[in-house]
């Protein structure tokens, strides 16, 4: 399929979803609402197939997909990064200065 017939499949899986919400809803009996979800249920299938290069998949993630989300977005993760690890070590060494002071001795 070309990538305009993939977007418009996708778009009308979802209407058709959208639709199927509804008329379980408004009409749980009617004939409609099972017809909707039998053409959701067949469409799925092709939507949502498994793929069956699953490991080329995989070795391309780590290799291509990763790598680039990671410079394209580097300077978010280091402020994640920093923001996450400051406190950590602030309190390690809160708690080891606080360990350092108390008597070997002491129960608390």
């Amino acid at each position: 399929m070309s990538a305009a017939e993939l977007q418009e499949l996708g778009q009308l899986y979802r209407q058709t979803c959208t639709d199927l919400a509804i008329a379980r809803r408004d009409y749980p009996d009617h004939l409609l609402t099972d017809h909707l979800n039998r053409l959701v249920a067949r469409a799925h299938g092709v939507v949502y197939r498994y793929s069956l290069n699953q490991p080329q998949r995989i070795i391309t993630f780590f290799r291509f997909t990763l790598p680039q989300t990671f410079r394209a977005t580097w300077p978010m993760t280091l402020v994640a990064a920093v923001l996450l690890l400051l406190p950590a070590i602030a309190a390690f060494i809160n708690i080891s200065r606080s360990c350092a002071r108390r008597s070997p001795y002491s129960r608390y």
